[in-house]
């Protein structure tokens, strides 16, 4: 039986490489006062509220692919920064609006234009679009 190791592994190769871009992705975010899943939640208001005339904090949880109590945590810190404003929705009171705060669009911004330079250079050595491809077809794996 041949011994398979952990580079011979996709998904061991897949988990490191994620951590690989976590951590380059936290060391970048560091300098702004932001941790990548701040990030995540900052920049998915600020990418939806520019799709739909309002974002709840389901719409981000469902678009984004978070986890819920991880999001509400999150929120409720970039609220008391002042960077998101979260009230409740009049149409659903099960549900909360969300929006940047001008501080918080600003870093939102700023932010994603980093990160988007990061990512150019970070998969510069593979055909990008082959790669996206390919990571949305196993995102839709039902197993």
């Amino acid at each position: 039986m041949k011994i398979i190791t952990p580079d011979d592994q996709l998904g061991y190769l897949l988990v490191q490489t994620s951590l690989l871009k976590q951590r380059i992705n936290n060391a970048m975010l560091r300098s702004m006062g932001l941790t990548y899943m701040q990030f995540v939640i900052l920049a998915g208001i600020y990418e939806l509220g520019t799709q739909y005339s309002t974002v709840t904090q389901q719409m981000l949880v469902a678009k984004r692919r978070l986890d819920k109590a991880m999001v509400s945590s999150i929120l409720g810190k970039l609220t008391e920064r002042g960077l998101v404003h979260r009230e409740p929705n009049p149409a659903d009171n099960r549900s909360w609006l969300l929006n940047l705060t001008p501080n918080g669009e600003e870093l939102a911004v700023k932010a994603r234009e980093k990160a988007h330079a990061l990512n150019d250079k970070f998969f510069e050595p593979v055909n990008q679009s082959t790669l996206r491809e390919m990571l949305k077809r196993l995102l839709a794996v039902k197993l």
